[in-house]
């Protein structure tokens, strides 16, 4: 059996998040399962990630430690 995308990668898990409730912790990559939008991502990135639309699709990789969407559904993956 083939081992999921977040073992391979050295990820300890994932979370499923369409909603705004605020999430903490330490994570290391973000998928868009639809567009999205975020309200608060705080950690170390590149680039202009909140407030704009994020298409379906789309990975943001850094270390994050507080995630909260404006709107949206993503895949969280916890270092």
């Amino acid at each position: 059996m083939a081992k999921p995308v977040n073992v391979i990668n050295n990820f300890n898990g994932s979370q499923r998040v369409a909603d705004t409730t605020l999430r903490e912790g330490k994570f290391g990559a973000i998928y868009c399962n639809a567009a999205t939008v975020f309200n608060v991502l705080t950690g170390t990135y590149a680039g202009t990630v909140t407030g704009i639309t994020h298409a379906q699709g789309k990975w943001i990789y850094g270390i994050f430690t507080a995630v909260d969407l404006t709107s949206g559904d993503i895949d969280l993956y916890n270092l």
